[in-house]
This record gives C-alpha cells, structure tokens and sequence, in this order.
C-alpha cells in the first residue's frame, strides 16, 4: 500500500529541487584534498580555513583528526580555541595474542562506524543552527581506507595476506566511500588530508621483475578525486642556508582553471623568525580578505 504522506513529501521535496537555489543555502564551492609528506604543512593550512571575521564570529572548525596531527597546532597557534573541535574517533582495544601476550589495536568496524555518528551528529548541528560551521576537515584520509580495508577483512574474514576478491574490494570502497558522501553533505568548506607514497609498476622482462614506472601520489581510494572540487600538493624546501620554505601547488581547481599549476609559499622560517601565510583561496570567495597574497608568495 503506497504512502499518501510520503508521496506528497516527495513532490514537496522536488518541487523544492526546481525553485532557484538561494546563494545562502548553496552550500561550500571548498570540497579539497590537501596531499603531501609528513610535515609539508597540511593540516596547518587546513585549520588556517575561516576569515577574520569569520574567527571573530566565533564559527566553528570541526576536525576528525585520525592521525593526532592538529593538537599541536591548536595549542601553540590558536591558544586551544574553543571554537576548533578535535576529534580522534580511533576505539582502541586490547587484544590477546597466541603467545598469551596482549597487543593494543585499532578496533576498524568499530572506528569506522564512530566516524559516521560523529559526522551526522556535526551535519545535525549544522542544520539546527546550534552552531554555524566555518570548515570540516578530515584528517588521516589514508587511515581511512586502511580502516575500510581492515573492516571488509574482519567482516570476511580474511587474514592480512590473504587474497582479496573483487568483490570484497567493493566492500572497502563502500566503507571509504559512503564516509566521504557524508563529509561532501555538510554545507560548509570541507577539507580532506593524506599522505604520500611511492607507487611502482612493475613487469617480467627476461625473466626477471623491473620497475618500468615509478611515481608519487596521495593514499585513497581511487575514485576519491572525482569527488574533489580542489587538489592541492604540499612541500617544504630546506636549504644550505638554513632557512626552510613550504609551498602549496594548485593540481585541480574546479570553477577557477587559471589556478591549475600556480605554486603559493604558505610559510618561510628563518634563524630568527618564521612568516605564516596559509592558503586562503581555499576559502570561498566571500571570504577571502584583501591582500591575502602579494607577488612574492607565488
């Protein structure tokens, strides 16, 4: 039997989806994937997300901070501000091993299903008005999908070295991917962070494995880029002279093509002082301050 209310809440619903989109409700042009080593200043441009006056209006940073990497920053740079939220959602359990030794491990099912509650509860708020969101940043995108691969392993399972069949994969993609849907609906900027790694790949030439192509690239799911609005690369230069700068490339920029391939300084530490610059135009435009950049930051 079919559903009176339901169906009239379903017309009400498109009728809705016809109507022209009010700038206000239109939600974040900021969906990026900050990618770099260890210390090339992600997670520092990332909490770096709202304008003066969006600070002064006391809006909110939410961070799901799976690798530990802000709390440092929080308390040196932003006087543990009560308006930056972190969140290790990581459940740790003690485990017996054959030996009788016990091993303290990640429990993934349950993390995995910690990280959902934990941005549902977030888009809640943001609905509500309990709180107005400056910016959400997931940080640890790579301990996700090892999370997702653990789980779908737990769930079939499968040791560590054990076959994976592609329709088990399918299963990590869904766990990797149904997180990252549920980040991509919050209305505000949204901020995802990884590392690097070095991938190989190889054939048999006379009988023996060589590397024919070698390359860098950021640790997710393959079809993560295709949810990203911005892809920006991270790196830190060290030199002779004992100064260190750190930069932000611009891979992907949708809506803003004349970015593509621009490299911004976002912080130079000398002997005696170090200079934050950040980068705001990962913000959305409204919020980007006047002379945020100068010529000497690119």
């Amino acid at each position: 039997m079919s559903d009176p209310f339901s169906e009239a809440q379903d017309a009400l619903d498109i009728d809705a989806m016809l109507a022209p989109t009010p700038r206000e409700k239109a939600g974040s042009s900021i969906c990026a994937m900050l990618v770099g080593s260890e210390d090339s200043l992600k997670s520092g441009i990332a909490i770096d997300c709202r304008s003066k006056k969006q600070i002064e209006d006391h809006e909110i940073v939410f961070v799901i901070d799976l690798d530990n990497a802000n709390l440092p920053i929080w308390k040196e740079h932003w006087d543990c501000s009560e308006d930056i939220r972190l969140a290790n959602p990581a459940i740790m359990v003690t485990r017996k091993q054959e030996d009788g030794s016990e091993k303290i491990e990640i429990d993934y099912d349950r993390t995995i299903q910690r990280i959902n509650q934990l941005i549902f509860k977030v888009k809640e708020a943001e609905d509500s008005g309990k709180f107005k969101l400056g910016g959400f940043i997931f940080d640890g995108v790579d301990k996700l999908l090892s999370s997702a691969e653990s789980t779908m392993r737990t769930q079939r399972e499968l040791d560590v070295d054990d076959g994976v069949s592609f329709q088990y994969w399918n299963i990590r993609k869904k766990l990797f991917v149904d997180v990252v849907f549920a980040v991509k609906h919050l209305h505000c900027a949204k901020y995802f962070i990884t590392h690097t790694k070095i991938y190989q790949k190889k054939k048999i030439v006379n009988g023996k494995e060589q590397v024919v192509k070698e390359w860098t690239e950021g640790i997710w799911e393959k079809s993560m880029p295709n949810e990203l609005y911005q892809i920006i690369d991270c790196r830190k230069e060290m030199y002779p002279d004992g100064n260190t700068e750190y930069f932000a490339k611009v891979r992907e920029f949708k809506g803003r093509p004349g970015l593509i391939g621009k490299e911004f300084k976002t912080m130079r530490i000398t002997a005696d002082k170090y200079t934050f610059y950040g980068m705001p135009l990962l913000r959305d435009t409204e919020n980007v301050e006047e002379a945020d950049y100068t010529e000497d930051l690119f």
